[in-house]
């Protein structure tokens, strides 16, 4: 058996990490955060002959109970989610797909963070409003951030099905229990897209022949 950098070898059952008196398992200290144990089977004793099987396993370690639903973390005094883009490292609106990303698909990541969520136990998350529903949204990834044992990153797939969606609220499930609820914004894509762009843009104004004339894209008005 292999955990921290240590090898421990046991010829008879029951296995074990720390060893036993007369069947009755010894205690095991284990470090808080993610451990990977590692078992291998041998065809004789004390490492003799060959491997005949192996297998590994993680699993987290907390310093304390988690008591409570999961929270998904938000920006102070705000109801937004902390989210980020994985590939720019930039907050929301968010669009459906990041032009400057590693992956083939170009399709955007989002980088979230929660707490009292034992990673062990898994999670969903859901991204609902009134017109979309409810969407579950693909999980990537999910794991203790390292030197914040009570942080859990999670870094989730916007689907197609978000296109246009705007404000959506994001939902965890864990064990059956849910989070609270943390916002973020879809950007709306196509002709949308402009018309949003242009109202959020400041006004450009030049003076053509006398006449003030301002513009936000696609309207434009002139003033006399």
């Amino acid at each position: 058996m292999q955990h921290a950098g240590q090898d421990r070898t046991e010829n008879l059952a029951p296995f074990s990490l720390a060893g036993d008196t007369d069947g009755a398992f010894h205690p095991a200290n284990f470090p808080v955060g993610t451990n990977t144990l590692t078992v291998t089977a041998y065809s004789q004793a004390n490492l003799g002959g060959i491997p005949v099987a192996s297998s590994t396993i993680s699993f987290e370690v907390l310093d304390q109970a988690v008591n409570g639903p999961p929270i998904i973390l938000t920006q102070e005094n705000s109801d937004r989610a902390v989210a980020i883009n994985a590939a720019t490292f930039t907050v929301g609106p968010f669009s459906l797909f990041t032009e400057n990303n590693f992956n083939p698909d170009r399709r955007t990541r989002l980088i979230l963070f929660a707490t009292n969520l034992q990673v062990s136990a898994g999670a969903t998350i859901f991204a609902e409003n009134a017109t979309l529903g409810s969407v579950s949204l693909p999980i990537e990834f999910i794991g203790v951030v390292p030197d914040f044992n009570w942080l859990t990153q999670i870094k989730v797939t916007l689907p197609d099905r978000l296109a246009d969606a705007g404000d959506v609220w994001l939902r965890l499930v864990s064990s059956g229990v849910s989070s609270n609820q943390a916002r973020i914004t879809i950007k709306p894509s196509g002709v949308a897209a402009m018309i949003w762009s242009s109202l959020n843009e400041p006004p450009r104004w030049t003076v053509v022949r006398g006449v003030m004339r301002g513009r936000r894209l696609p309207w434009q008005f002139e003033v006399n």
